[in-house]
């Protein structure tokens, strides 16, 4: 065999610190994850300790009531030590729910008689479900609740609960 001319091709290859730079290997790659992760770490953690911080001292509006045995049920519950904005407060018993209680009542005896008695005079929310209970002067719409509740010698406290509101309950139409 006859020796042969080679010729020589040069080809330029990317020095290691642009291969860098264009595409991280995965020790680049690892490393700036664990960074993230610390960094949220660091966050979360600063969050907490904020937060403990500022439950300790309060807002300084009140002193801090530290009582050493906490009520277990909100029946043990001073209402003034948790701030209850309606500790106090008379709340509506719509006189409609009572007439329905009633003729119940004249017909029930024994210990159903007596339990409908202590229903009677339970406040309960009234539901508005349709346009119709907005407007009215009776017992039966809103208007006329919030008109007879006002008009007590001591104004009472209504509830409402507002349903099938559109957009706003699954069940709505």
């Amino acid at each position: 065999m006859a020796p042969q001319d080679h010729e020589v091709v040069t080809v330029d290859a990317p020095s290691s610190d642009s291969a860098r730079t264009e595409q991280p290997d995965g020790n680049t790659k690892q490393r700036r994850h664990w960074t993230v992760s610390l960094l949220l770490g660091a966050a979360v953690l600063v969050s907490l300790l904020v937060a403990a911080m500022v439950s300790k001292i309060g807002t300084g509006d009140e002193p801090t009531h530290v009582r050493e045995h906490a009520p277990r049920s909100l029946a043990a519950a001073n209402a003034t030590f948790v701030g209850n904005p309606f500790h106090g407060q008379v709340f509506y018993k719509n006189p409609a729910n009572q007439k329905s209680y009633d003729d119940s009542i004249a017909t029930a005896k024994g210990k159903v008689k007596r339990n409908l008695l202590k229903m009677r005079e339970v406040p309960s929310a009234y539901w508005i479900d349709v346009k119709a209970k907005i407007h009215g002067t009776s017992t039966s719409s809103l208007e006329g609740i919030l008109a007879d509740a006002s008009s007590k010698a001591t104004p009472e406290l209504v509830t409402f609960i507002w349903y099938d509101l559109p957009n706003r309950d699954c069940h709505a139409k």
